[in-house]
């Protein structure tokens, strides 16, 4: 028959068990995390490995060693004011380099991201993104030609602008054109749609191509896939989003919920204060010089300037509705109400 010492040290052994196996539930749960930048909750674990290994005096952790959610990880989409948030991220040292990485354009945020990492993406308004980039397609077409020996954007002079500050009635008709060129099928999904279902949620379009520069040669199956995957995406996957048109605003709001989460004190508060009260001091001066020379009141939102006219500019009834129709997603998903400008603060 067992003695008292020999259940006493069996119960112990049992109760230790028990309660590492409910630390280490703890530590793999990811918590509600912010589904868009109106709704930030988060759920805060009880204490994270780099709030440990501080609180320790250890080393600092590696990149596998961290606890999940430790890594802010920005998906850097083409045309969407990703090269401001690279700019504040990796030259001001607002993040310590091993809780910092950069998913770059030419990468998506897989599933396996997703679930390590706080992932952060960016969203356009549609309208607003394709003038960016029909006009970034009209000023680097001719030298890369050159380099090339083939057209990149536009294919045909007959869809790129004609002057030099794309704002006359030919470039507007030029661009008016480009859309139905670049997205022939005229349904959704849409180029911007297409770019963010391949950024954002690859394994929905696994086997399909990157849509870009333009769907023209898009094959049709590919093109089925993307509608398919746009139906199945939950934006909420990506834990926080920064509007291109409030970068400053969504950005801070990302890092906060991002600190909430993986520790405090982890982002360096004062160098992102000043770098962002210098980018912003920039961006009014360029503002103010901008719209006196050109002679008509205009602002440029949180992207490098390509030299193009105001959104509005380039739509007609027909345009406007053309996108719309191909970007519902985007519209309806982040609440843009309208063609050009901000979206909806409902």
């Amino acid at each position: 028959m067992p003695t008292m010492s020999f259940l006493a040290r069996t119960l112990a052994l049992l109760i230790h068990v028990v309660a590492g196996v409910e630390e280490m539930s703890s530590l793999s749960s990811d918590g509600s995390l912010c589904g868009s930048v109106e709704e930030q909750g988060f759920a805060q674990k009880s204490s994270s490995l780099l709030q440990a290994t501080r609180n320790s005096g250890r080393s600092t952790p590696t990149l596998e060693q961290l606890d999940v959610k430790d890594v802010f990880a920005y998906d850097h989409l083409p045309k969407a004011g990703g090269s401001f948030v690279r700019g504040v991220l990796e030259n001001s040292k607002v993040l310590p380099p091993e809780n910092m990485r950069i998913i770059q354009e030419h990468e998506s945020a897989d599933e396996r991201d997703r679930q390590r990492f706080f992932v952060v993406g960016s969203v356009r308004n549609p309208c607003e993104y394709y003038v960016s980039a029909w006009a970034f397609g009209s000023k680097i077409d001719d030298k890369w030609e050159v380099q090339t020996g083939h057209l990149r954007f536009n294919t045909t002079l007959e869809y790129r602008g004609v002057s030099q500050g794309l704002d006359t009635p030919e470039d507007r008709e030029h661009f008016q054109n480009w859309l139905r060129f670049a997205m022939p099928e005229a349904a959704a999904p849409g180029l911007l749609s297409s770019r963010m279902l391949w950024s954002y949620a690859p394994e929905l379009v696994t086997g399909a191509e990157k849509p870009e520069p333009t769907m023209r040669e898009f094959p049709k199956a590919d093109f089925l896939k993307y509608q398919d995957a746009m139906r199945a995406f939950d934006e909420s996957s990506i834990d926080c989003w920064i509007r291109t048109e409030e970068i400053p605003t969504d950005l801070r709001q990302c890092l906060e919920t991002f600190e909430k989460q993986a520790g405090r004190r982890i982002v360096n508060w004062s160098a992102f204060n000043e770098i962002l009260a210098q980018r912003e001091r920039e961006h009014e001066v360029f503002n103010w010089t901008t719209a006196n020379e050109a002679g008509r009141e205009e602002t440029y939102i949180w992207t490098k300037n390509t030299g193009h006219a105001p959104c509005d500019f380039y739509f007609d009834e027909a345009s406007a509705d053309f996108v719309k129709k191909i970007d519902s997603m985007v519209f309806e998903k982040f609440g843009y109400t309208k063609c050009c400008g901000k979206a909806s603060s409902d």
